[in-house]
């Protein structure tokens, strides 16, 4: 696991092309009077947030942004991909060409991290961007309020003695307990507070440290799918989505490597200790709030 803090540079909100560009491709489709249209396909440069921004001119939910690249000029709709898998794509058509380098778009309230296409009025796609980091919104009223949520939010299982505090390997103790979920599945904050590391490691992979509200402890999700969003000295509320399930860094399946530091902090001279019986109070709970609303 990362051997001490380190602060790492902020994402800018820009994405690079997908690929080298090449001559363009084109598609056909018929015209009303029988014969054959050429449309090239859109393909983007850079995205940056020109409205409604949220600080460091990040992206979020209701953002206007303005896309650059080439053969623009048709494109009527965008698609936000989100993480792995097409369960949290969204479609918008909240799209306006100005010209064929230039286009602007109003990012979805549910769109999250992901790569982005422009779509043309004859369903032609550019190819993905690189991944854009979209804030997440504020939970809703569900979790509002809640002093701790289960952080995998969707179908899960605990691991089992491999995967528990103080198993061993390799000449290691293993810090956390897993969580497995499909990859893509979303992962939120159980506390909130603010976010004290966040990166990749070799062994972690995609990581986030975020230091509890009103607790001497540090809450510690590894694996992550993609890089989080947020970044050092952020906030963020508790139920707040900070990420999806992944396999990165040396992981065997997708899942979540949940731990939990006492003070001062993680890798500060503060000490893991088991979280198993937090995580098993807290989907207690939200089962408790899931039949409440039934």
């Amino acid at each position: 696991m990362p051997s001490g803090r380190a602060t790492y540079a902020a994402l800018a909100i820009c994405a690079a092309l997908a690929a080298p560009a090449t001559a363009s491709a084109a598609a056909t489709d018929k015209s009303s009077a029988g014969g054959v249209v050429f449309v090239e396909t859109p393909r983007i440069g850079k995205v940056v947030c020109v409205k409604r921004c949220a600080a460091g001119k990040r992206v979020q939910g209701g953002s206007l942004v303005r896309l650059s690249g080439r053969s623009l000029g048709d494109v009527s709709a965008a698609v936000f991909h989100g993480s792995d898998g097409d369960a949290d794509d969204v479609r918008t058509t909240r799209v306006r060409s100005l010209g064929t380098r230039r286009a602007r778009a109003r990012v979805p309230k549910k769109a999250v991290s992901g790569p982005i296409s422009l779509v043309t009025a004859a369903e032609v796609s550019s190819p993905p961007s690189q991944p854009l980091a979209i804030l997440p919104p504020l939970p809703g009223d569900v979790l509002a309020g809640a002093d701790h949520v289960f952080p995998v939010r969707g179908k899960f299982r605990f691991g089992g003695s491999a995967g528990r505090f103080g198993a061993g390997r390799g000449g290691r103790s293993h810090h956390g307990h897993d969580v497995f979920a499909r990859c893509g599945t979303p992962m939120v904050a159980a506390r909130g507070g603010s976010v004290q590391m966040e990166g990749y490691h070799g062994l972690a992979g995609y990581y986030l440290v975020i230091d509890g509200e009103d607790t001497a402890t540090d809450y510690v999700y590894m694996h992550l799918a993609e890089r989080s969003p947020f970044r050092r000295g952020d906030s963020v509320a508790t139920g707040q989505r900070i990420g999806s399930v992944g396999d990165t860094g040396n992981a065997s399946g997708c899942h979540l490597h949940f731990e939990l530091w006492s003070g001062p902090g993680y890798y500060e001279g503060g000490r893991p200790f088991d979280p198993f019986p937090a995580l098993r109070s807290w989907a207690r709970a939200d089962a408790a709030r899931r039949a409440a609303r039934s």
